[in-house]
């Protein structure tokens, strides 16, 4: 038989948020880190040369960078240089999105638990979220 007290709730929620700002901090983090970001698809493609007699195809490689803006398709030709620079921008661009995502589930997470700290220790509102009057 064990002497430890019996837990409190309110302190265990508590520890459980802190570690969750805690998280939250580190992801938020990781975005100061991201470089330029930018959308779109970087394809690289080969097309006839239009100075190309029918007896030698000639096929000259070149880079596309494709996006949709109001509805539409906007294409862009590319040095491979350039090319180069949008295919880092787009991949910073969806590890952007994918820390947004983790933000929003860390934050998902610490809303249950604050709005669940609440109902254990009412009166006791953390700071920043807003107090919703009946």
């Amino acid at each position: 038989m064990t002497d430890t007290p019996p837990a409190n709730p309110a302190e265990d929620l508590e520890a459980e948020i802190a570690a969750l700002r805690h998280e939250y901090r580190l992801v938020a983090a990781r975005i100061a880190d991201l470089g330029f970001v930018h959308h779109g698809t970087v394809i690289h493609r080969h097309a006839a040369s239009p100075d190309a007699s029918d007896d030698t195809p000639s096929r000259s490689p070149y880079y596309q960078w494709t996006s949709k803006h109001a509805g539409k398709t906007v294409t862009r030709t590319l040095t491979e240089d350039e090319a180069d620079l949008y295919r880092e921008w787009i991949a910073n661009d969806r590890e952007l999105r994918s820390l947004i995502t983790q933000l929003r589930a860390i934050s998902e997470r610490a809303t249950r638990l604050i709005l669940q700290k609440g109902r254990v220790a009412p009166g006791n509102l953390t700071p920043g979220l807003p107090q919703h009057r009946a």
